[in-house]
């Protein structure tokens, strides 16, 4: 049997030279990758409309750097570091420990920055799954907050992404905004996103300060008392209107008051917000750097024309300033419009939705913005007579006691009435803005724009309803013809409001056999109107047929033996319930100034 012969060793010099050119291999490669990023990045923003190049940005950390080069620093232990701590992560989430969590999740962040969807759950992971672990609402919103405050590190390493910016928006608008704890969490938002005013006083004095602040409204679970044993002083953050306020009635020379001064956000990935950074200053105003363009608009684009500049808070510079802080459908509605308009400008697509949704959100978001500050307005029109609204409970059984406020009443607080007139403008500006906004989606969509009908009547009467409260608090603090031409102009709108609530009523929310009863008849067609064509009767016909339609109501959903009114078997009665508390409220007010704008009479 033939010896096998062993190989002969290649020559040194040969394996020296299969180096180099392993090593000029993977030189060429790396700066073919930078080539073909450039590359990809440059057609990327020449493929987009009207979008010039975004400025440089200071890279100052590891933290900062791009995943290829995280890649050539962990060579191929990036992947398994990264499976690894996912599993880590979600064992403690299911266990209940929270401890480094957030360092954890910080470094996926940064080792997979490349996937949408990673950060996508981890936004949501936090904004929910963690949350839901606190035992304490403080705690809860700390985790709420941590989610955005995830999403807007993504949202400034990667800008001008279509999914990032819609998961923060949901995260401002249905976590903070439509939970079931939201009006501790929108109490927060208004409050953190102002810069606020810090009280200082003696520690002897607390007391006679919480009896002053608890008639304004302060909670201190939310604004708590700080006490410095060493220097014998007492410390309080406040709302600068509060503030104000607070100044007419504790006084002295012991008391300072100095706007407060916040410090950076800290980079550490361990260190949780436990409250938003202000984005207003001392008067309202947006920041100045949210608002810095990376894209001007270009000279030849019509005035008319939507524009997308990339600033971070650009779709709220129309409505400042803020004197009362910023709702959470606000911030809601800034980063659904901004994803809006990158879906229309710069052909983005959402991963978790479709174009209709993200197309139909920033409606929806300026009717929900409007209708937090018509709540407002109602606590503000409670504190303006001296009466202590509830911190929280439904929005409509404010309704009755607001519109009881007769037309003479005396003003214990200033600032609250301020406040509520503040409220109701905006909020009219904001329904007749989400009209127009519901109209335009409805016009994209018009297989479904029926879905939207009823939002655009709501906002007409709601629209209407604002702008006669807010008259309606001019004319109980002025005078003279100043009071007259208020409350003519609250008569004029609170009227057009019971009309149009009327015919929401008969558009949207009775039977059809009710109907065919008691809606008056077209005179071009001597047919009775329909629900459909109702709107072209004469509007001084609503309320009239709405009395017929209540009557018949209560004969048509009657026991049979008993002839009792029977709710449940009317389908609609919520509904029309909500509008009759807002017609209720314009027939009480309009009672209340008739007499006021009567000319006075000589015996």
């Amino acid at each position: 049997m033939t010896a096998t012969a062993a190989p002969r060793p290649r020559p040194p010099a040969l394996r020296q030279s299969a180096r180099g050119a392993v090593a000029i291999l993977l030189i060429l490669s790396l700066l073919a990758t930078a080539v073909a990023r450039h590359w990809v990045i440059a057609h990327r923003l020449a493929s987009q409309p009207h979008r010039g190049p975004a400025p440089p940005t200071e890279r100052t950390s590891l933290n900062n750097m791009p995943s290829y080069a995280t890649a050539l620093l962990l060579g191929g232990l990036r992947g398994p570091l990264a499976m690894s701590l996912w599993i880590s992560s979600q064992t403690q989430l299911q266990q209940g420990n929270l401890q480094d969590l957030d360092t954890k999740i910080e470094w996926i962040r940064l080792l997979q920055p490349e996937f949408d969807a990673v950060h996508l759950f981890q936004i949501w992971n936090k904004a929910y799954n963690i949350s839901v672990k606190m035992t304490s609402l403080s705690n809860k919103y700390s985790a709420i907050i941590d989610a955005i405050d995830y999403g807007q590190k993504v949202d400034l390493e990667r800008p001008d992404d279509i999914n990032i910016l819609s998961s923060i928006a949901l995260t401002y608008s249905d976590k903070l905004g439509n939970s079931q704890e939201s009006a501790y969490y929108r109490r927060r938002v208004r409050r953190e996103t102002q810069t606020l005013v810090r009280v200082a006083f003696p520690i002897s004095r607390v007391d006679e300060f919480k009896a002053a602040a608890f008639k304004l409204g302060w909670l201190e679970d939310e604004a708590a008392v700080i006490r410095n044993q060493r220097t014998h002083t007492a410390a309080v953050l406040l709302e600068r209107w509060m503030a104000d306020s607070l100044a007419q009635t504790f006084q002295g020379p012991d008391v300072s008051m100095q706007f407060e001064q916040r410090a950076e956000t800290s980079s550490n990935p361990s260190w949780r917000l436990l409250r938003l950074p202000a984005v207003l200053d001392d008067r309202g105003y947006i920041l100045s750097d949210l608002l810095e363009a990376r894209y001007p608009r270009p000279a030849a684009l019509a005035a008319d024309q939507p524009w997308y500049d990339g600033s971070q808070l650009q779709m709220l510079a129309q409505y400042q300033p803020f004197p009362y802080g910023l709702s959470t459908f606000a911030l809601g509605y800034n980063d659904y419009k901004r994803c809006q308009l990158l879906q229309d400008l710069w052909n983005e697509h959402p991963m978790q939705s479709n174009e209709q949704v993200i197309d139909g959100r920033p409606a929806i978001m300026l009717e929900l913005w409007a209708k937090d500050e018509w709540e407002r307005g109602r606590r503000f029109e409670l504190r303006m007579v001296g009466a202590i609204p509830p911190p929280g409970g439904d929005p409509v059984e404010l309704e009755a006691p607001t519109a009881a406020i007769p037309a003479s009443a005396t003003i214990a607080d200033q600032a609250a009435r301020g406040g509520a007139e503040y409220s109701y403008g905006l909020a009219a500006r904001l329904f007749a803005d989400a009209r127009a906004e519901f109209r335009r989606h409805m016009n994209n969509y018009r297989s479904r724009a029926y879905i939207y009908f009823s939002h655009v009547d709501d906002a007409i009467a709601m629209e209407q309803l604002m702008l006669a409260d807010r008259d309606y608090l001019r004319a109980v603090a002025a005078s003279g013809a100043a009071r007259q031409a208020a409350m003519q102009s609250a008569i004029t709108h609170y009227t057009q409001t019971q009309q149009h609530f009327a015919l929401v009523i008969l558009r949207y929310w009775v039977d059809e056999l009710v109907q065919a009863k008691v809606y008056p008849k077209d005179p071009a067609t001597g047919k009775p109107y329909t629900q459909e064509t109702i709107e072209s009767a004469d509007p001084s016909l609503y309320l009239p047929t709405l009395d017929a339609v209540l009557r018949e109501n209560n004969r048509y959903f009657a026991d049979p033996d008993t002839g009792q009114y029977l709710p449940d078997r009317d389908q609609y009665r919520e509904e029309r319930g909500e509008c009759l508390v807002y017609v209720a409220h314009c027939k009480i007010r309009l009672a209340n100034l008739q007499p006021a704008t009567r000319p006075a009479t000589t015996p």
